[in-house]
């Protein structure tokens, strides 16, 4: 038991390993089990109330609504502090970034249209971590919390 794979740790880490494999781009990646101490769902004792989804539950979920999109690649300055991907899907570009630091990380944003936030971090965790809610994003800016993991559409 890694108990990293139960917060933003896990979530980050794998945000991250998905956008490192994806130049070879691979048919299949498989990232978790579905249950047990290695799976999507928290047990007790866990940073998630137990039955409800960790963190890296909707990473994998982002990745897989985006595994149908035309993929473009997301550069960062720093590549060993944030790491992500993107897609277009529909008209929308969909952009994936994580954290790799305990460090609050400030991300400079593409300019393009209306953005919309969808951010697992420290709050999202501490108010009982539901379904992750996105929020108007205006900013050409975005600081990243440590271990966070973000989703920006740009519609």
């Amino acid at each position: 038991r890694d108990p990293r794979h139960n917060a933003l740790f896990g979530a980050a880490w794998t945000l991250a390993y998905a956008a490192t494999v994806a130049d070879a781009e691979p048919e299949l990646l498989t990232l978790s089990t579905l249950a047990g101490p290695s799976g999507l769902i928290a047990g007790a004792g866990e940073p998630v109330e137990a039955g409800r989804a960790r963190p890296l539950f909707h990473v994998l979920n982002w990745l897989a609504q985006l595994s149908d999109g035309l993929r473009i690649a997301v550069e960062t300055s720093a590549p060993e502090c944030v790491a992500g991907l993107g897609a277009t899907l529909n008209r929308t570009t969909t952009l994936l970034l994580a954290n790799l630091t305990p460090d609050l990380q400030r991300v400079m944003l593409p300019e393009a249209g209306a953005r919309r936030l969808t951010l697992l971090d420290e709050t999202w965790l501490r108010d009982g971590a539901g379904e992750p809610e996105g929020i108007a994003h205006q900013s050409d800016s975005l600081d990243l919390p440590a271990y966070a993991a973000a989703r920006i559409d740009i519609l």
